[in-house]
């Protein structure tokens, strides 16, 4: 098969060339629609943005890394920040952006999320074995005020080694657990705060979305107005248009029914003469 001709095909249905609408009412041109990439190839991508890993890997080197000027290491070296990139200009609208990115989230909205690390982890987890260690002292000490009960010693040491050893694996539990509890509650907090970061810019969106949705909706209400403006203004020019047309009809056939009578009475004026000459002759 030949390639299909839209020109000839539009000249067979009836249309008369460029400029000129197949039926009376259509438009004279074409309305532009973007093709979409099909699996061969062929079209317009929709997603031109950077690799979703790609910007998680460059976020959380940038937040570990630190500033320009170069801090202390744990090794005593300064590690030197690297500058960003810069973004390109993108050309898309800001409703096809908003929509990608709703896209996005909803995509890697079911990944795993681990916690992220920063300053203040870090100094709160060294911080946590020392109070620990503190806690194991007293817990200890208390131990050996206590009073033995009356037997022999060497029942009492090995009774107090029991209670040391049970004591000592409860705190253990109980330091373990409160671990567990510690890393679940900052998981949840990085999660809560991812959320409410995500949650802020797509209200930021949404609002942009209503912004605009407000001015192109005044838009066409101004558009609305004009229409209805030019529209009363030609009905009024048409109104004073038929009142002149019928003024001057008005005076058309005055002036035939003036014509007219001069018409009757000059014929009554001929009658009139003929029946004096009539009766002069008779006399």
């Amino acid at each position: 098969m030949g390639r299909f001709d839209a020109h000839d095909h539009l000249v067979k249905q009836g249309w008369k060339g460029k400029g000129t609408a197949l039926k009376n009412g259509h438009l004279t041109r074409p309305i532009p629609v973007v093709q979409k990439k099909t699996l061969s190839g062929i079209g317009k991508d929709r997603d031109e943005s950077i690799p979703f890993w790609d910007h998680i890997f460059a976020s959380t080197a940038a937040s570990i890394a630190s500033s320009a000027n170069g801090t202390p290491s744990a090794s005593g070296a300064s590690t030197p920040q690297a500058a960003p990139k810069p973004k390109p200009a993108s050309t898309m609208s800001i409703a096809a952006r908003s929509s990608k990115e709703i896209a996005k989230r909803k995509l890697y909205s079911g990944f795993f999320r681990g916690k992220t690390f920063s300053e203040d982890n870090s100094e709160a987890e060294a911080s946590d074995p020392e109070t620990k260690v503190t806690v194991t002292k007293t817990t200890i000490e208390t131990v050996q005020v206590q009073p033995a009960a009356p037997s022999s010693s060497t029942s009492s040491s090995s009774e107090k080694k029991e209670k040391s050893d049970k004591k000592e694996k409860k705190d253990k539990k109980d330091k373990s657990e409160k671990k567990d509890k510690e890393s679940k509650k900052r998981k949840r907090s990085s999660e809560d705060k991812s959320k409410t970061v995500e949650d802020k810019e797509a209200r930021r969106l949404r609002r942009r979305l209503r912004k605009e949705e407000k001015e192109l909706s005044a838009a066409r209400r101004a558009l609305r107005k004009a229409e209805k403006e030019e529209r009363a203004a030609l009905k009024a020019e048409r109104k004073a248009l038929k009142a002149e047309r019928a003024a001057m009809k008005a005076e058309l056939a005055s002036e035939k029914e003036k014509e007219k009578e001069a018409k009757a009475r000059r014929k009554a004026e001929k009658a009139a003469r003929k029946v004096g000459k009539v009766e002069k002759e008779a006399k």
